[in-house]
């Protein structure tokens, strides 16, 4: 995927325009018209702020289901620049409360500018701003953050070497939500 794009937004400017993007803006269309059950219990979770107080969603899927069974509950990051308040939001949530984070690491479908997912893209890392929102975490105090992946392995290679690191791993209390049943 991450080469296609690549070739694409080589010859397809601006993003709007590229066809492997538009077919998967279909899909998304297609997938928030029939959620399963596992949408709409996530749904219920973004919901539920008194049993899961400080939830942090985090993912690398495009798709737009959380939107889709959120509400207002949510505050969704998926640009650089709703990136760069990302910290402060996180810093404040993370002692106050409000609306859920959605960090949307690859960007959303239904804003194609804010899609980080070629190749170009992805091998050197985050970009400073969603890294620097995700190391802000580290500065939540003494509390283990509750967070909340959603996507195929939340190990694509941008992210790898940040959650690799013990000091990262060890404020977060992990939770996994796979798009596939284990058979």
């Amino acid at each position: 995927l991450e080469r296609v794009l690549r070739e694409e937004r080589t010859h397809h400017a601006p993003p709007e325009t590229m066809p492997t993007l538009d077919y998967f803006a279909g899909g998304n269309m297609r997938a928030v018209g029939r959620r399963g059950p596992s949408v709409d219990a996530l749904g219920e979770i973004l919901h539920a702020t008194d049993r899961f107080p400080r939830l942090v969603v985090v993912t690398v899927n495009f798709d737009t289901l959380i939107e889709s069974v959120s509400g207002d509950v949510i505050e969704v990051f998926a640009t650089e620049d709703e990136f760069a308040s990302c910290p402060a939001y996180l810093a404040s949530y993370l002692t106050s409360g409000g609306r859920v984070p959605v960090l949307k690491l690859h960007g959303s479908i239904d804003r194609p500018e804010s899609i980080v997912a070629n190749v170009d893209q992805t091998m050197p890392g985050l970009s400073t701003l969603r890294r620097a929102a995700l190391e802000s975490i580290r500065a939540a105090g003494a509390q283990r953050v509750p967070w909340l992946y959603v996507g195929y392995s939340m190990r694509d290679l941008d992210l790898r070497p940040l959650l690799a690191q013990a000091d990262f791993a060890e404020r977060l209390e992990e939770t996994w939500v796979s798009p596939f049943p284990d058979s």
